[in-house]
């Protein structure tokens, strides 16, 4: 969808047909508590639903820096709002009309994904406009000293030469601790002069679900067995 492979049709469902189909009751409003003793999720809008059974799969909010967090900085997490975002951002870069810096902060799977994805519309974009596919330069942060680091060393190397061969800049063991765009601020006192930023840092838990009395993490997310039941 990012790279302009898809349309947002394409990647989108309609859930008031499925739930139909399903024979299931939707509504259209935030989990915002649980109350496990009654078995009841209180919602932001609507009454109290009983369950007899419940499946979490709420997704999860960013972890913002320690220090100043500028608003304008786009947040991949909660995806549900990222799109439009992203194509806000987008049109920004494409009409700006001087040479730019899109940094992405995060080095796990999610932003040596963007990135790629990021790179691909943006040079389509220009193109299609008219531009030099190269005015936009892109930047990779992470705050490890190494991209992808859950991922086996094959994978790692083969991934750093594919961005040194896309032209994209790789910043390691940069900790971003304030986002003042345009400028990011690592935790040891560097500097990154950026125009354009996307927040793909670890995430969250909602802080309702460490309320609710279910056991979690230091995250915040609850704990499971290995058949995903709560423990």
């Amino acid at each position: 969808l990012i790279a302009g492979h898809y349309d947002f049709n394409d990647a989108h469902i309609d859930l008031a047909p499925l739930a139909q189909f399903a024979n299931a009751r939707l509504f259209h409003d935030e989990a915002v508590g649980l109350d496990l003793p009654q078995q009841k999720i209180f919602c932001a809008n609507r009454p109290p639903i009983h369950f007899d059974l419940l499946s979490l799969d709420i997704g999860s909010l960013p972890k913002l820096s320690e220090g100043r967090f500028d608003d304008k900085a786009v947040v991949v997490k909660p995806v549900s709002n990222f799109f439009n975002r992203w194509k806000e951002l987008e049109k920004r870069l494409i009409t700006n009309n001087r040479p730019s810096t899109l940094a992405i902060v995060g080095g796990g799977a999610g932003g040596a994904e963007l990135i790629l994805a990021a790179q691909y519309r943006l040079k389509q974009s220009l193109r299609k406009t008219g531009q030099d596919p190269h005015r936009i330069s892109l930047v990779l942060i992470t705050s490890g000293n190494e991209v992808l680091p859950t991922h086996n060393k094959w994978t790692r190397k083969n991934y750093e030469k594919l961005l040194n061969k896309k032209g994209i800049k790789l910043i390691k063991n940069f900790d971003v601790h304030s986002v003042q765009i345009p400028t990011l601020t690592s935790s040891a006192g560097e500097e990154a002069l950026v125009d354009e930023i996307l927040w793909v840092t670890n995430a969250t838990a909602p802080s309702w679900i460490a309320k609710s009395g279910l056991e979690v993490d230091s995250s915040g997310f609850a704990l499971i067995d290995t058949t995903l039941s709560s423990v």
